[in-house]
This record gives structure tokens, sequence and C-alpha cells, in this order.
């Protein structure tokens, strides 16, 4: 793997060489490992007797999978299967569905697991499991007729349950907006796993600080819950007030709520008539209504499918069961509309149909299954019969060539249809007339007899004979090859093709044609009078026990699946012998085992190897490590060609202790011949290394301004951890800051400051692990200036210094003179003098030079003027 840093070089650099950075990566398939990652459920509330469809989510998070995956639910005792077909490759997802019919009300769980055969070697078997809970609802019974409204709620499991509720919130979903909610009304009522009321349990409700029964009905209810089910009943002050009856729970133990349901006011439900009934015209038909609670208006309104349109007055005593009635002459298809209502607003309605008029039977269908009949081979005749109105007592007859076959009384219920079923077997080839008749001796008065009866002529087949003609393959074969068995299946019927199920059955010593012989079927199309070849397979051939040196029966069975009888059975088997060498049974050579470093520290890995051989090859070789705390592991070695020998690296090992390990190495054999290593071990100690420093840098520089930040910047690695990285600052005066750097990035620590102090500053970091082992950078600095461009302040710009090989760090050299010309630096700086040559003359500094020539000057005046003075006396 190659990286390469301002890779369109973009960036004049002082050095170009340094960008590329170049690793050796050793790359694997990563293993099988499939998980659920998701269940779903359609729709979201999941009733009584209602089909909800399920969506697992299965992904392969490992490497390609071809075979086919099995998929398992089991939900309420009962087990679902499917399977994910066709490739599956690394991170790729599949939806599987499942359909569940609940029969029963209840809080369920959905155990989702994929591969729970172990049929695919995942890396990880731990994650092929999906649990998910599931409330199931159904129309629970009423606690209390004097209530009105309720909630269902699903807690864990029994104990003491808290829910803010909001029934303002509650009331507007029940089209009760403007309703005086009542909170001496609420009272909380068990009910037991099979929906039964169980009996009220103590609560308190804890309104709010902002509790307004009309426009903010909130706070907290607490109960003690007896079972996993509550029913929150409540009302308003329109029904009636009720009293207060507050009981403050006693449980300690808190279980948390799983479901809420949506809020459920009372209903009514039309007891008479049925739907569907039937009634004889100039009948007077009782009408009754039940409600779940009080109401206090029943109106009722029935209509024929002409158009007729008349009201029903109801009459009550409790306020929960009304009645009316009605004498109808008209006949027809009677629709009743019942709607009520109680002293809040709230409205429900409700129908139900009925019929007044002759009744009417009707034969619709009759049919044979199968649908090509054979002699002496069971047929199922069934018969749908159809009825305008629910009706009892009706007679139905089946006769076979005039012959009673059958008869028997039956009812239609509101369905109105009845499938009748009875069986009957042919017992010779031709023709058949097969007739039903419903109410053949007119019992039931109707509006027609003419529909009442069917017939239907079946024609019946001689049996076939399909047999297994002739069996031939290879013998000997090689353990562990396959055994391809080529097998003529011939069919004697001159007039069908049959579908024949064709299967290969294998056995020692006796062949008992039992489900567990078998290793392969097949079903083919039997062309009519002809012979068809079949291939069947046993694979892998097994050598089996040592006893029989190899011996097995092979045999072949015939069997059409779409009839039940055949007119020869003898032939449908055929048996022959087979003989199979046996296969290499010599497990693989473990010459040695071991690991590097033999003893490692707490945080670092190590690598466990491993020389095996063997004649056929090595599969594989798989590392079997017991950590300290008896955690069991199986991990599977990689193969090193060039050294020829088996590693594995483990990765860094979080727990110091003795850990113990072997291996185990397959053969390439068919077998799997494997051979186990003796235990060996290593110890992990304590962590006694230092981290790690790997950098130290300041930023934005070396180099900063009076005042401004500077950043101190680190990076620190550990084998288990950090626990502290700390800065230590001294400052020109020579005081010391101590400061906590802090993490930014992984391994990345900074400090940032401004400083008030021109002049060198000195640092060193240390950094300590989470075992207490130090590690001290070196000592490090960094300068603060009043100006970038002279860094030591001694009035020398930086780069007149470094131009003449002196300091821009020290300012003392400002003072020294290095050309021994009399002038310090800073002179030369400032007369623009070089430091490096002496300005002299004659060997004297300019200084010098002019006080020698003054002195000279002198002389020369002095001694003219004693001259001439001389002169002058003379």
């Amino acid at each position: 793997l190659r990286v390469t840093a301002d890779y369109h070089n973009e960036i004049a650099e002082e050095n170009e060489l340094n960008n590329d950075l170049s690793i050796f990566v050793e790359c694997s398939s990563a293993p099988f490992d499939l998980t659920v990652t998701n269940v779903t459920l359609t729709p979201k509330d999941v009733k009584v007797n209602s089909e909800t469809k399920i969506t697992v989510t299965v992904k392969n998070i490992g490497h390609r999978i071809t075979k086919k995956v099995e998929v398992k639910m089991t939900v309420d005792g009962f087990t679902y299967t499917s399977h994910v077909n066709g490739d599956l490759s690394m991170n790729t997802e599949r939806n599987i569905s499942f359909t569940w019919k609940p029969q029963h009300f209840g809080y369920y769980h959905l155990n989702i697991s994929v591969d729970p055969s172990d049929m695919i070697n995942e890396s990880n078997e731990n994650n092929n499991f999906f649990e998910k809970p599931v409330i199931v609802v159904d129309d629970l019974p009423w606690w209390n007729g004097t209530w009105h409204y309720r909630v269902l709620v699903a807690a864990k499991n029994a104990g003491k349950v808290s829910h803010y509720f909001n029934f303002t919130e509650l009331l507007q979903d029940l089209n009760l907006s403007d309703a005086t909610f009542d909170n001496n009304s609420i009272r909380v009522v068990a009910y037991d796993d099979t929906g039964e009321v169980t009996g009220r349990i103590p609560h308190v409700f804890n309104e709010n600080s902002f509790y307004s029964n009309v426009t903010n009905a909130v706070g907290v209810l607490t109960w003690d819950a007896s079972s996993v089910f509550s029913m929150v009943y409540f009302d308003v002050k329109e029904n009636g007030e009720k009293e207060y009856d507050e009981e403050i729970p006693v449980e300690t133990t808190k279980s948390p709520v799983v479901y809420v349901g949506e809020p459920e006011g009372w209903s009514i439900t039309i007891v008479k008539p049925e739907k569907n009934m039937f009634y004889m015209p100039n009948t007077t038909v009782d009408i009754l209504v039940r409600s779940r609670a009080t109401v206090t208006n029943v109106t009722g309104k029935m209509s024929l499918n002409m158009g007729y349109n008349t009201s029903i007055v109801f009459d009550s005593s409790d306020n929960i069961t009304w009645y009316g009635n009605h004498s109808f002459q008209k006949e027809g298809d009677w629709i009743l509309n019942v709607t009520a209502s109680d002293k809040a607003g709230y409205i429900y309605k409700t129908s139900s149909t009925f019929i007044i008029g002759k009744i009417d039977l009707n034969v619709v269908s009759l049919s044979v299954s199968p649908t090509k009949v054979y002699e002496k081979n069971l047929v199922e005749v069934t018969c749908r019969v159809e009825a305008t109105a629910a009706v009892d007592n009706v007679t139905v007859y089946a006769y076979v060539n005039n012959n009673l076959l059958v008869n028997q009384t039956v009812s239609i219920d509101q369905t109105l249809q009845k499938v009748i079923k009875f069986s009957w077997t042919p017992t010779e080839e031709g023709t058949a007339t097969i007739s039903v008749y419903v109410d053949p001796y007119d019992i039931i008065p109707e509006k027609t007899e003419e529909n009442n009866k069917m017939s239907r002529v079946i024609i019946i087949y001689t049996l076939p004979d399909i047999g297994v003609k002739k069996i031939t393959f290879s013998s000997p074969i090689k353990e562990g090859k396959p055994v391809f068995v080529y097998t003529e299946i011939e069919n004697s019927d001159v007039s069908s093709a049959h579908s024949c199920i064709v299967a290969l059955y294998v056995s020692q010593e006796i062949m008992w044609w039992q489900p567990s012989e078998k290793v392969y079927e097949k079903t083919v199309v039997l062309p009519p009078s002809e012979t068809t070849d079949v291939t069947l397979t046993w694979d892998p051939a097994q050598y089996g026990v040592e006893e029989e040196k190899g011996r097995w029966i092979i045999g072949v069975e015939a069997f059409a699946v779409d009839i039940q009888r055949d007119s020869n059975f003898s032939n449908n088997r055929k048996n022959v012998l087979l003989t199979v060498t046996p296969e290499e049974r010599n497990p693989p050579e473990i010459t040695k085992v071991w690991c590097e470093p033999p003893q490692q520290e707490l945080g670092y890995g190590l690598t466990v190897y491993a020389e095996v051989k063997d004649d056929t090859g090595i599969y594989n070789v798989t590392i079997v490590l017991t950590h300290p705390t008896n955690e069991r592991r199986k991990l599977l070695m990689k193969h090193d060609k060039e050294e020829e020998r088996w590693y594995y690296n483990l990765e860094p090992l979080s727990e110091t202790g003795i850990y113990t390990y072997y291996v185990v190495a397959a053969d390439k054999s068919f077998l799997r011949n494997q051979r186990r290593s003796a235990n060996y071990t290593f110890v992990v100690t304590m962590d006694h290394t230092p981290p790690e420093l790997l950098d130290v840098w300041v930023m934005p520089g070396k180099l900063q301004l009076l005042g401004k930040e500077i950043q101190v910047a680190t990076i620190v690695r550990d084998n288990v951890g950090v626990s502290n990285v700390n800065l230590t600052i001294i400052d020109p005066r020579g005081d010391k800051t101590e400061s906590v750097m802090k993490q930014m990035d992984t391994d990345t620590y900074r400090f940032t400051k401004s400083c008030n102090l021109t002049g060198r500053y000195t640092f060193y970091i240390v950094a300590e692990d989470l075992a207490g082992n130090p590690i001290y950078s070196d000592l490090c600095d960094f300068w603060v200036t009043q100006d970038l461009n002279d860094t030591d302040g001694d009035h020398i710009p930086d780069w007149w210094e470094e131009m003449y090989g002196f300091d821009p760090y020290n300012p003392a050299d400002a003072s020294c003179d290095e050309d021994g010309d009399g002038y310090n630096e800073l002179t030369e700086y400032m007369e623009g003098l070089s430091p490096l040559q002496p300005n002299t003359v004659f060997g004297f500094s300019q200084t010098e030079f002019t006080v020698v020539a003054a002195a000279a000057f002198l002389f020369v005046v002095v001694t003219l003027i004693s001259f001439i003075g001389i002169r002058k006396k003379r």
C-alpha cells in the first residue's frame, strides 16, 4: 500500500523526496458470518386471528455464501422455517417473510435464528439470534358498565409501574375535545394472560403543575401491576362524577412499560336479529342491542335494498340493554343501522343484515380429487351448497350410479355456505355418475327447487404399473467419491404420463427401506408406455463399519405421486450390491508448536506457530485458546507457504495470567483425519512498558510574538492506554509551570497558552500509562519575542547574525567583538561594517589610529614651534 502526499506537486517544498510511504498489507477473505439485523411486523398492532407479516432481515457480514441459508422463527411453541436462496455476498442483506396468525391474546417473544442447524461454519455463531417481544391484543371483557373509556398497558413483568398519561389527548382521540376529565374516575384493573379480569389494583395519580381537567389533564399514574397486562379505565364528568378511590401502591420492584395501546371507548353489539338470519314475511322480529357501558340514547333505522326505510324505537331499563321490535311485510335483504351515544357525546355505530322472505338452497359445485380417477383408488368428492339465509337441518344425499352412497344432515351458518365431503372407492374401470341432492324431500320451503341437484360423470381408468427395470453403476468406488446410479423406470400406462418419485437407498447388512436409509430422490415425469433413464447420486460414498468391508446394498424405489395404488407393487423396488474401498485414515503429523514471544505484557499481541505435515495435504489448522477466565475460543490459523508453517496473530491481550492452547490439524482426505497437539501455555504479565512518545512539536512554530498564543502538541501511544500527559514549561526567568495536556485526536495531546515574557522558554513532557509507567521527552524550547526578525532581542536582525555565523537565539553575542577591531557586533551592524574583518589603519583600529595621528600632529606642531623659537634667539 503506497501513500503519497502532495500527489500533484502543487506545493514547493524544501525536500520533495520524503512524500512517499509504502507498507505491506496482508489481506485474507473474511470468514462466513450471518446475523439478523432487523425484524418488522405488518401491521404494527397485532390482533388475535388476524394475519401478521413478519419480515426478517438477514445480513452476511463475512465472506460470500453460495449455499442455501435456513432461517427459523419460533413463537408460541410453533416453528416456521424459510430459506435465503442464491448468493449472499459480503455486507449484503436479504429479507425473508413469515406469516403468523396468533390465536390468543398475550405477550409473546419472536425468536429468530439464522442457520439454526449450524450447516455453515461461521466466525461468530453468537450473533445468529434475534428476539423481539410482541403484544397480541384482543377485544377484552369490559370491567364495569359505569365506566366508558379505557386504554391497555403492558409491563415487562409484575411490579410497581409508572407511566405519564395525557388524558386530554386520549379524549381527543375519542373525538371528545370539549369533555371535562374526571381524575377521580381513574381505575386500574388487572387482566391475566388469557385476557380475563382478575380485579382492581392500587394506584395513585400525581397531577403535573399545569394540570387542567379540560385542556391539560396530564400526570404520572403509578400502580401495583399484579400481572403483565393492566387496563386503565377513565371517564368524564359529563357521564357522572366518580368518587375518589386512590390507594398508594406498596410494591418496591419496578417494572418498565413495554406497550401502551390506543384509547378505546365503549361499544354496542346487535344481539338480535343475528347476522344473515332468515325470517318469514309478516313476522314480528325482536331487536336487542347491548352496550358495554351505560348510554343515554340508542336509535335504529332499517332499510331495504330497494330503498324502503323505517325507524326503530328502543327502550331500556338499565341503559345497557335496549329492546325494540318490528313487523316485516316486504321481502328482501334488510340492513339494521344502530347509533348510540353517551352523555359526553361519544358516538358508536354498528349494523347488521338479515333476510325477510323464502330461503333458496343451491348446489353450486361438485368436484372429485384426484381429477383422474383409477380403479381401487380412494376418491374424495367435494360438494358446495349455498343458501340465501342461515338454516338448520338440511339433508344432503349422494348417489353413485343411482345407488345411495351417503346422506348427511347439516346446518348452514352465517357464512351462507357449506362444504360437504365424502369418500368413494371405484372397484372397476369404466364410467360412473355421481349425483348430489339437497333437501330432496322438500322439507324446507324454497323459492325454487330446480337448483337442488347436481351430477357429474367420472371416467375410471385401469391402474398402471410403475417399475424399476434396470440399475447400473461403477463398482468398486473410492470412499469419499460420488456414486452415480443409472436406472431405467418403466410406465405401462398407455394413456397417461405420471409424475413419479424415484429414490435411492443405501444400507449395510439389511435394507429396511426406511427414510433414514434414503440418500437421494428426484421427481420425474414418465411418458406413457415408455422407459425413462434416471440418474441418482450418493455423494459422498462411505466405507461404513469395518465388519462389512465396504459392502453396501443399493436400492432404487419408484412410486407414482398422482395415484395411491399400483397394479403390481413387486417391481417398484430393486436392489444391487456396491463395494466401497476405504480412504486413508492416517492423521496429520504435528511436529512443532510454539509462540513468539513466549511471554508477553498486557496490551500486546503474540503469534502462535505450528509445523504440520500430511501426505494428502493440510485442510486447516485450528488453535483452541483458553483464557485465564476460562473463556474458550477456536481460531483458524493461516498458512505461510514460504516458511511452510501455520500461524495465528493473537490480537492485543487484555487479561493477565496463564493462557492454555493447543492446535488441531485436519488433512485433505475425505475423512478430514485430525490430530490434536499437546497443551501449551504462555503468560501475559502486567504492563511494565512506558508509553511511546512519538513526536513533539510547537505551533505555529518555535518563534512567536509576545502576547500571542502558542500551542505545544505531542503524539503518545500505549499498548494498554494513556492515563495522563503533563507539560512542564520553564520561562526565561526560570519559573516552572505544570499543565495537563488535553487529548484532541487519537493519540494526540495539545496545550495552548500565551506568554507575557520575551526570551527562551524550555519545556518537557511526561506521559504516564494506566499501569503508572512514565516516559519523559527531551528538553525542547521555543522563543517569544517582540520582533519576529530579532529572536533574541539584541537589536540585531536574525538574518544578519545567520549571515555572519552568529546565533540568533543568543543575545550575548551582540556585545562580542569577533574580529578584535574594537567594535562589538551591534556597533558593526549599526555602522554597516563586517564583524569578521578588522577595521584598522597600519594595524591600529580607527580610534587608535585617530589618537596616534593626533599625537603625531601635536608632536610635529610642537617641534616646529620649538625650532622657530630657537632660530629667533640666534
